[in-house]
């Protein structure tokens, strides 16, 4: 959620919208990653690039600890703090290990996680190319935050990915519940 706030407070500024509602989990959690960053527009993006860098150098090491929060690669979604073990089962666990074998027994799959994530957006997030070209999926779908597979490879900064979604007719202008299309995320 830190990348989140960061990059709400360099896009648009200080936190300008009314706190949500106390059951409005997801929202209130957004809001709270945003609301929390006391910094300019260009503090916050200096900060987002230190924080990525930091979370990149980290990367060929595994896991890196930041503050209280555990990260994993770049990845955006909410797989960032799962641990997967070796007796993972689902579809995600084996996008998100990179076991090509194992998705390939699990196709086709219509699935979605908690948050209504698609394998194919799992994917996506991941830098997993190799597994989203064997998914064969409504590339336009959309999680309960209205994001596609192209809003998770642009947030995780996975041009290739992102290249391929587009390359297959991704749309470019679908709209998540934050009035962002996944081009204004790049």
């Amino acid at each position: 959620m830190q990348f989140y706030g960061l990059y709400k407070t360099a896009i648009i500024g200080k936190c300008n919208t009314p706190q949500p509602g106390y059951f409005e989990f997801r929202e209130r959690a957004k809001w709270d990653a945003w609301n929390k960053i006391d910094l300019t527009k260009e503090q916050a993006q200096q900060a987002y690039i230190d924080l990525f860098n930091t979370v990149l150098a980290g990367q060929n090491q595994g896991e890196i600890a930041q503050g209280d929060e555990k990260l994993e690669g770049v990845k955006v979604s909410v797989m960032t703090s799962e641990h997967t073990t070796p007796a993972a089962s689902t579809i995600f666990d084996f996008i998100q290990n990179g076991d090509i074998a194992k998705v390939k027994e699990l196709l086709p799959c219509n699935s979605v996680d908690a948050n209504g994530m698609t394998p194919l957006m799992w994917a996506a997030d991941g830098g997993r190319l190799e597994i989203m070209k064997l998914i064969d999926a409504d590339l336009d779908a959309q999680d309960f935050d209205g994001n596609t597979a192209l809003h998770y490879a642009l947030l995780s900064e996975n041009r290739e990915c992102a290249e391929y979604l587009i390359s297959k007719g991704a749309r470019q202008d679908i709209i998540n519940s934050d009035n962002e299309t996944a081009l204004s995320l790049k």
